[in-house]
């Protein structure tokens, strides 16, 4: 593997599941980007956001992006608000193929159901709120080199068309 294979999407997506499946079959490392940041910092996402807010979040995302990579290429499973920031989504496409798992709102909605570990979803928003930060982001992750329906498909399905779509590529 040359480039970094790059999983986006908003929380609920499936990233982290199907990027360790992708890496368990390809035989090469899985990088969560949430999980870089919590040991940096020392503390949970959510303990982040509470105590140093977004802007300091995004921060360390960047920092973690970076670090990630520029070790030897691994499958990436990035936090929902990643590709927000210009410069991450510039990187990430430069050094990694890019896959967009994409689903309806109202699927990620109760695939994340009443999770408290979500900063951005306190309060256990209804679909309405919830459909509005989705909308935000999606021309973001609408730049990814690919794009994979993950509304009705196992994420071992997920993982195999994304071997897939790299192999024909």
């Amino acid at each position: 593997m040359q480039r970094h294979i790059v999983l986006t999407g908003f929380m609920g997506s499936g990233k982290s599941t199907v990027g360790r499946l992708v890496a368990q079959k390809l035989g090469c490392r899985f990088v969560d980007i949430d999980d870089v940041i919590e040991k940096h910092a020392g503390m949970t996402i959510m303990e982040i956001f509470n105590k140093h807010g977004e802007i300091y979040f995004r921060d360390l995302e960047s920092a973690a992006v970076r670090q990630v990579l520029d070790s030897s290429p691994s499958v990436i499973a990035t936090g929902g608000g990643t590709l927000m920031r210009n410069s991450n989504l510039t990187e990430l496409k430069k050094r990694g193929v890019l896959f967009y798992l994409s689903a309806q709102p109202s699927v990620l909605h109760e695939r994340v159901g009443l999770s408290n570990n979500r900063p951005l979803v306190k309060e256990h928003p209804g679909l309405d709120e919830f459909s509005e930060l989705l909308a935000s982001r999606v021309p973001f992750y609408r730049k990814s080199d690919h794009i994979i329906e993950v509304d009705h498909v196992s994420p071992i399905e997920v993982a195999d068309c994304i071997i897939d779509m790299l192999e024909l590529a």
